[in-house]
């Protein structure tokens, strides 16, 4: 699926979690990301961006963006905070199908989840639109075995997203990564999954790219797995990757230090020439 573009396209999530009554300026992430070089956005299904999907789209694309746009999660947090922030961020306490809430005839791109069964029904309801992204961070007892998931893409011949942060700690889950796991056992596991699932994945994901070091080592801030992106992603490049790639980076980032974001378009452009 990958070879169906070009070139390398670059998309930076524009993930801000705010309230529903009064309008929110994007249009500055826009500019800074446009800017850099990068080529398009994906917007947090929120109640706001729901409300203004179809305004939100029409302003990046005025940017030279293309849009994508991402599920809410089904919950915020654990405990009563969860209960308090959920519903004012999301729909109907976040369990709401995303066929359900959003704008008729809605035909962008959107990545779903595998945050239940329910999940698979709605990538049908959304059809060519609709990405999954299998990842566990659904409600514990709810969440997919990732070897169902594993069979529910070769089965349906879903269209996925390789989230290198997800995919590993759905490996590892309902265990934590170890904190023993050197960097080239993490490596080596995620290199083979892109392997062999290779021909359904249609975009990759980076997670928590605002915590690289200069050398590109990543600690994701929920569990002590490591994983060196760079020479990761050198290693799917060679392997003939030429799909988009998204880069999840603080939303602070981008107005602060536009600078990360052509770096990450030249790290791009240089690794996957």
């Amino acid at each position: 699926m990958q070879n169906e573009l070009s070139k390398i396209k670059v998309f930076i999530p524009v993930q801000i979690l705010h309230g529903n009554l009064f309008p929110f300026p994007y249009r500055p992430y826009f500019e800074r990301i446009k800017e850099a070089g990068i080529d398009g956005v994906k917007l947090l299904l929120t109640k706001y961006v729901i409300t203004h999907a179809e305004e939100l789209a029409r302003e990046a694309h005025e940017h030279g963006l293309e849009v994508r746009f991402h599920r809410w999660w089904p919950t915020f947090t654990t405990g009563w905070h969860n209960w308090l922030v959920t519903p004012f961020f999301f729909p109907q306490l976040g369990f709401a199908r995303v066929d359900e809430v959003l704008p008729y005839n809605f035909n962008h791109p959107t990545v779903l989840s595998t945050y239940d069964a329910e999940s698979f029904f709605e990538y049908g309801q959304l059809g060519t639109y609709a990405l999954m992204q299998p990842a566990c961070t659904g409600q514990r007892g709810q969440v997919v075995p990732f070897r169902l998931v594993l069979d529910q893409i070769r089965w349906r011949n879903l269209r996925i997203v390789f989230d290198i942060g997800h995919w590993l700690q759905y490996h590892f889950w309902p265990e934590q990564v170890p904190d023993d796991a050197s960097f080239g056992i993490l490596h080596d596991i995620l290199s083979a999954y892109f392997s062999i699932f290779q021909k359904y994945i249609c975009e990759l994901h980076v997670y928590g790219v605002d915590t690289f070091t200069a050398t590109g080592m990543n600690r994701w801030p929920d569990d002590p797995g490591r994983i060196h992106v760079f020479s990761l992603l050198a290693d799917i490049a060679k392997r003939g990757w030429r799909g988009p790639i998204t880069y999840e980076v603080a939303p602070s980032l981008i107005k602060k230090d536009p600078g990360r974001l052509r770096t990450l378009r030249e790290f791009t452009d240089h690794t996957f020439k």
